[in-house]
């Protein structure tokens, strides 16, 4: 005879907010994201005006983002949301393979800390 399984408390969710300007990549990303049982995508966005007034609210675990935006760039979106919301994780995806992007990239998190 099996013993009855005890169900153990799943694990929160990690919230993901993704920015990208590419409908596309948002989507596959998005698909990925919730293919995943400890994640979730809380919110999207396609440029960083719009990202900087959902992220707070969507109250994301982490930001996904391009650096290449319409309008404001990514760099200067990651300096905004950590203005906002110090500490806040934001993993950045790019088609730029330079180091100076990335170079760029960790000292806008610097700067705004």
């Amino acid at each position: 005879m099996r013993k009855p399984s005890r169900s153990t408390p799943s694990p929160a969710r990690r919230r993901v907010f993704l920015v990208d300007d590419h409908p596309m990549m948002r989507a596959g990303l998005a698909a990925l994201i919730q293919s995943q049982a400890d994640l979730e995508v809380v919110g999207e966005a396609s440029d960083a005006p719009t990202a900087i007034g959902a992220v707070p609210a969507a109250r994301p675990d982490l930001v996904v983002t391009d650096l290449t935006l319409p309008g404001r760039s990514g760099l200067e979106l990651i300096k905004d949301l950590l203005a906002q919301l110090p500490g806040l994780p934001i993993l950045v995806l790019s088609m730029h393979d330079e180091m100076v992007h990335a170079e760029r990239v960790l000292r806008a998190g610097h700067a705004a800390t």
